[in-house]
């Protein structure tokens, strides 16, 4: 095996002194504590309302989420409202000692936040405008997402030492505040140990290692290296943070026991399960399964009590959270909930925060399906069937990623009831992933949806039909989460959608890039054409099932959201064709009163759209011929002023030459 190419050490400048007096290293590290529980940036996941509550579960601490310095510090129009979405300062709650919420005393500190660059000034600029809000600024060196890529930042820096050295090296020498810096490791532990330290000598003050490698995303995520972890925390002089593979309460004190490391810092099993790192809740959670059998400390891992408080949090800031962010938060603490209570994702998928309003205007939609949960789950407390682990758990549970004891499953049992909190496990082909940023990627989860949409054709094939319509949901669920507003309807002019990121608070387009991870939302992420074709698909699957069962309400439910998704003109007048069929069945009689008003509201709301993108879609096509006109039709003689536009009887446009 031949040497893998290391720059040396001593190719590099010396540290240098900083310009400002600030603690470093171990010092640094007993200043905020000595943390031992941490929770990683994870971007539109790691909002100040999820940092307060994780602190109330025993975070020592959280990270904002990742920024990209860039954007950050660009001036232009609407940048105030960049920088703020990002860490609002308006409201001086993000990185504040003290914060009163109701009658609870919190606090966002010791707080460190999160950047991404690959240029020394901007960085530092970017730095300079929070380091009086925060106990450190990091670097991140671990994001291996193809925005990452196509930025250069993240994990695709590992290749160009010397510019990590420099970024480290501008920040450490003049910021106030230490900088820290998360970063992946190699194929080869030589190899990272000799990064890691250059990132010290850069004059990195504590570090967190990933034990994964930068191509380890997606299907090909595996487990993380804690032997690579521990190798490390051997090497350097510098507290080091453990990541990867914490899934359950135990992993991180196993975690603290292998890597011998400082701390330990969960990212995807934190969302999942904000109490993994509370020390006072029950250990032996087998015993969640036991009926009847309700130990101190159960109660704080009961979805709807860790729902209501995160949303008593969201109600009593002042700083706005993004809907897209509460969305995600919600689906992730109910998602064992939802898998049992399938037609309550539509109700929570519906469900609006409103930004602009206070205290619980804001979260009342949202209330509202926590109450009918609520409902639900303790009905379900009084099933013994619902303490008898399902057939197909498979699909949800699978062995413990890294377990010290293999005898001991009492702490990690295969099944916990649904009403309580619990680490979530994709099928087998699909590998569990804690990705840099906490969450899966948008390509992960569109393949995953790919792999439960096929398995639900061949139930259909089966004509196992209830089968299917579960398969197809679950397909459904894990796609990217389309946006609260409808991403296509906004496209296509609607202004009658509700807006809920409309706010001063809310990431504007020109973020899109630089942010994107699993939460794909309005303005804040990309949405592609082929995840939109993809769930159009699989509502069409889901109308076909409901249909074969002769759940006539739920296939006009479905099959209208197959034809509204995907837009564009062609779809949208056949949906209004549809909808006028319909509507003729319904006057004779033949349509179930319970559809009736899902019918008209659809006939109400098609024709605008229609209208809209018409309109747009002419724009759109004279844009184009002009911009070609201006290269070629002059040679010609001609111009655009040769080609005239005309509405067609049956709809659309066609183009007429005129002289």
């Amino acid at each position: 095996m031949s040497r893998p190419n290391i720059p040396a050490l001593d190719s590099f400048p010396e540290t240098g002194t900083p310009e400002h007096a600030k603690l470093g290293g171990y010092d640094f590290y007993r200043s905020i504590g000595s943390p031992q529980r941490i929770v990683a940036p994870m971007v539109d996941q790691s909002e100040l309302a999820w940092r307060v509550l994780s602190r109330r579960y025993g975070s020592d601490l959280v990270y904002t989420p990742m920024i990209n310095a860039k954007v950050y510090v660009q001036k232009n129009k609407g940048s105030s409202r960049v920088r703020e979405g990002y860490f609002n300062k308006a409201f001086a709650e993000e990185g504040a000692q003290e914060l009163v919420l109701g009658t609870k005393k919190d606090t966002d500190r010791p707080l460190i936040v999160q950047f991404c660059a690959n240029n020394p000034d901007m960085l530092l600029e970017a730095a300079q405008s929070v380091q009086d809000k925060c106990d450190a600024v990091d670097l991140n060196l671990g994001c291996p997402q193809q925005i990452a890529k196509r930025g250069n930042f993240g994990a695709f820096l590992m290749d160009d030492w010397h510019l990590i050295f420099t970024l480290i090296n501008t920040l450490h020498r003049k910021l106030s505040v230490p900088v820290t810096v998360k970063f992946r490791v190699f194929d080869s532990l030589e190899k990272t140990l000799a990064y890691a330290k250059m990132i010290e000598r850069a004059g990195a003050q504590l570090v967190t290692v990933h034990g994964r490698t930068r191509d380890m995303k997606g299907h090909n995520t595996h487990v993380a290296n804690w032997e690579a972890i521990r190798a490390v925390k051997e090497a350097l002089r510098i507290p080091v943070f453990a990541n990867g593979n914490i899934l359950y309460p135990q992993d991180w004190r196993d975690a603290l026991a292998f890597t011998k490391c400082d701390g330990v810092m969960s990212a995807e099993g934190n969302l999942y399960n904000p109490t993994l790192f509370h020390t006072e809740i029950v250990q032996d959670l087998a015993s969640l399964a036991h009926r009847g059998e309700e130990k101190p400390g159960f109660d704080a891992l009961h979805i709807v009590h860790v729902a209501n408080e995160y949303l008593d949090i969201v109600a009593n800031l002042k700083t706005p959270t993004a809907g897209s962010a509460l969305k995600g938060h919600m689906f992730k603490i109910t998602r064992p909930a939802l898998a049992i209570h399938a037609d309550l994702r539509s109700v929570l998928g519906k469900a609006h925060s409103n930004e602009i309003a206070h205290g619980e205007d804001r979260v009342q939609e949202y209330r509202a399906f926590v109450v009918e949960l609520t409902r639900r789950l303790e009905e379900d407390k009084l099933k013994a069937e619902s303490y008898i682990a399902p057939a197909d758990a498979s699909r949800y549970y699978m062995k413990p990623l890294h377990v010290l004891d293999p005898h001991d499953t009492s702490k990690r049992p295969a099944f916990i009831p649904h009403w309580y909190l619990q680490p979530y496990f994709r099928p087998p082909l699909n590998p569990p992933k804690v990705t840099d940023i906490g969450l899966e990627d948008s390509e992960m989860r569109t393949h995953h949806g790919r792999t439960l949409k096929a398995q639900g054709n061949d139930e259909f094939a089966k004509a196992n039909y209830a089968k299917a319509i579960s398969f197809f949901l679950d397909a459904i669920a894990q796609l990217p989460p389309r946006p609260e507003t409808n991403l296509e309807e906004k496209e296509l002019g609607a202004d009658d959608t509700a807006d809920e990121h409309s706010t001063a608070t809310h990431t504007p387009p020109e973020v899109m890039e630089t942010i994107l991870t699993e939460a794909v939302s309005l303005d804040g992420h990309l949405i592609t054409s082929e995840i939109v074709e993809l769930r159009v698909k699989l509502f069409a699957n889901l109308a076909a099932s409901h249909l074969k069962l002769e759940h006539y309400e739920e296939t006009i439910k479905a099959a209208t959201e197959a034809k509204e998704r995907l837009g564009g003109w062609n779809h949208l007048s056949s949906a209004l064709e549809d909808y006028k069929r319909l509507e003729k069945l319904d006057k004779e009689g033949r349509v179930p009163k319970a559809s009736r008003a899902e019918l008209y509201a659809a006939l109400r709301r098609v024709p605008p759209l229609l209208e809209n993108v018409s309109e747009k879609e002419k724009k759109e096509m004279m844009g184009n011929l002009k911009t070609l006109g201006n290269s070629f039709l002059g040679y010609f003689g001609l111009s655009t002023d040769n080609f005239q536009m005309q509405e067609q009887e049956g709809g659309g446009y066609s183009l007429n030459f005129v002289r």
